[in-house]
């Protein structure tokens, strides 16, 4: 054991860093995939007997047996001290040390450390980030026989890091590391087959089955991933308690997706009776684990009181949180709280540098939010342009209200020249996205959009098949049933 989780049972259990398990329930454990599986087997909340070897009275005596085996060249120990160090084990933790102790085992042709050493490079651990490098060690420990190296240098080829974008060739070694059962190159061709995506052809069958063969295996986010599509009855009948009794599983190992995933199926009530105290409890586990998306959803629990007495402040400081882990939808959140000052004082100030990030970041949200104040200049000084270029992105990202503010930019040629054509596709694609903004401008405000609109409107409605009537910009009842029949189309 190198790493414990503070809190899991094994801690209680007086399990130290150092000790090796040699039986599990008188069962001998060959390595931790072995050790993961009869864990994996074994009941939630059963009591399990452990056959524990340690060296002397603990930690300090087994890194002094350790570091006598790894002087004398002992490959196994070099990587094992590496890896003390990379986790910090015990007063150990210089990154730096750890890749000078894999690139000496790697030398001596371990292909695990030959794959860490890889790892160290593509993150910039201990060593400058240099994606060629890490996929040149990745190669070579796929060349010894490394599954964990296979699965990187498959990726490496699927995304073309550090080497030439191949799919064909990263799927090969993907294959290849399966065929070696290795848990995260089974995930990650379960991905594939889920989404349909890099060259292979969509089947969510397949996909049920090796994110089942990967949790058997002990990967979380296989055993997540599995879950929610039992739960939404997609690769095979539906299952939501099997899906509950994975997410619990994966609370177990403490793994912060499991709660946050667990969270949403009390929330919804999927599987289990609805409890919002237990959704509450459930997030706030995933976000102690600094889990951002769990932080948002308590965030959002404590801004509208659900589950929770309503706490604006705790809101945003849940928010913040999840911004400083530069996640877009929180810096938009706290943006919104700045903006109408809720939960803090109001600081338009602060709100435009917070839409700003989250627009950086890509957020189609904080896009519209920032083009309106450009718009309507506040906080800001006034400048249209800007706005149009902001509700522009956010429309090409498949923002609602962002086509709209654009359609409405376009139609009245304010900050861009006007073009009724383009804003009635913009309209037109608000309305099929059923934008509620939309849809009551032109019941009862279609006039102030001006005749030429009307009639490009029109005919957009007659190129979507939805409309047949007259092109003359009069939106009476036919005009309008057509409007609501593209809403509701999809």
């Amino acid at each position: 054991m190198t790493s414990l989780i503070r809190g899991a049972p094994a801690e209680f259990a007086d399990v130290q860093p150092g000790d090796v398990i040699v039986k599990f329930e008188k069962v001998g454990v060959a390595d931790h995939r072995d050790l993961t599986r009869l864990i994996m087997d074994t009941p939630s909340g059963s009591e399990v007997s452990l056959d524990i070897w340690r060296v002397g009275n603990g930690p300090g005596d087994f890194l002094r047996a350790l570091r006598e085996k790894a002087d004398a060249g002992d490959a196994a120990a070099i990587k094992t001290l590496a890896d003390l160090h990379a986790r910090q084990f015990s007063g150990l933790g210089d990154p730096s040390e750890a890749v000078r102790s894999y690139r000496r085992a790697a030398d001596i042709g371990d292909g695990l450390a030959t794959y860490r050493l890889g790892a160290a490079y593509s993150v910039g651990q201990g060593v400058g980030k240099d994606e060629a490098e890490a996929a040149r060690w990745f190669r070579k420990g796929a060349d010894l026989g490394d599954a964990n190296a296979m699965t990187s240098l498959g990726r490496a080829y699927l995304y073309g890091w550090g080497v030439g974008k191949d799919e064909p060739e990263g799927l090969r070694w993907y294959r290849k590391a399966v065929d070696l059962s290795e848990p995260w190159a089974i995930y990650n061709l379960a991905y594939l087959y889920e989404a349909g995506i890099s060259g292979v052809a969509k089947d969510e069958a397949e996909a049920v089955r090796l994110y089942r063969k990967a949790a058997d295996l002990g990967n979380n986010e296989a055993m997540i991933n599995l879950s929610v599509m039992l739960l939404n009855g997609r690769g095979g009948p539906k299952d939501e308690q099997e899906a509950v009794r994975l997410l619990r599983k994966g609370t177990e190992l403490n793994h912060a997706r499991s709660f946050y995933v667990l969270a949403g199926v009390y929330e919804q009530g999927l599987g289990v009776s609805k409890d919002l105290n237990a959704a509450v409890d459930n997030y706030r586990k995933a976000a102690d684990l600094g889990y951002a998306d769990a932080m948002i959803n308590l965030g959002y629990m404590h801004e509208k009181g659900i589950g929770v007495a309503k706490d604006e402040a705790e809101a945003a400081r849940l928010y913040r949180k999840a911004a400083d882990l530069n996640n877009a939808l929180a810096v938009t959140n706290l943006a919104m709280l700045y903006e109408n000052g809720r939960g803090v004082t109001k600081d338009v100030d602060e709100a435009v540098k917070l839409y700003r990030k989250a627009s950086d970041l890509g957020n189609p949200t904080a896009m519209v939010a920032l083009g309106w104040l450009f718009e309507n200049g506040k906080g800001v000084k006034r400048d249209q342009a800007e706005a149009a270029q902001l509700y522009r992105k956010a429309a090409e990202l498949g923002e609602a209200q962002g086509m709209h503010n654009l359609a409405g930019l376009l139609a009245g040629g304010r900050g861009v020249k006007a073009d009724s054509e383009e804003a009635a596709l913009w309209a037109s694609r608000a309305i099929a996205r059923n934008n509620a903004f939309t849809i009551e401008q032109m019941r009862t405000n279609s006039v102030a959009w001006g005749l030429p609109f009307r009639k490009a409107l029109q005919r957009q409605l007659k190129e979507q098949g939805v409309y047949s009537g007259p092109i003359d910009g009069k939106f009476g009842s036919t005009t309008l049933t057509a409007i609501n029949t593209l809403a509701n189309r999809n």
